[in-house]
């Protein structure tokens, strides 16, 4: 795998990123929104993985930051049906739960801890894209 600044698609510039949130929290998911766009990015919203998906087909987004339990699926199934259509889509989880299975971390996959600060979501932003790019397989 190679990183590349991908010139069509994404918003891959200086590190700022068009992100979508998935969190049916609506207080959490307000609060990551605003930090997000404080930082620069772009950003969309969905409250459940039936609309992330319809957002993620209908434009191009860099990294997909979702909660794990989710009204009508979890992260982690969104996670996998995302890379089926973006592939090796950027994830960040992030959870309140003190243990989470069938979650293998690496280099474009971090997993959050409730409640986070701002530094630690932009930190994981910045190991799933490798710090300023967005990571494909080429």
């Amino acid at each position: 795998m190679a990183c590349v600044e991908e010139e069509s698609g994404g918003t891959v510039n200086g590190g700022k990123y068009t992100i979508l949130i998935c969190e049916d929290d609506w207080l959490i998911r307000s609060g990551t929104i605003e930090v997000l766009e404080e930082q620069g990015h772009t950003v969309f919203e969905a409250a459940d993985a039936t609309t992330a998906l319809a957002i993620l087909s209908e434009r191009p987004i860099d990294v997909l930051v979702t909660d794990i339990g989710l009204p009508d699926m979890s992260g982690v199934l969104l996670a996998r049906r995302a890379k089926a259509m973006v592939a090796d889509l950027p994830v960040v989880f992030v959870t309140g739960h003190s243990e989470v299975e069938d979650i293998q971390t690496g280099p474009a996959v971090q997993l959050v801890k409730k409640p986070y600060s701002s530094e630690r979501l932009a930190a994981a932003i910045a190991l799933v894209t490798a710090g300023g790019k967005v990571c494909r397989t080429i």
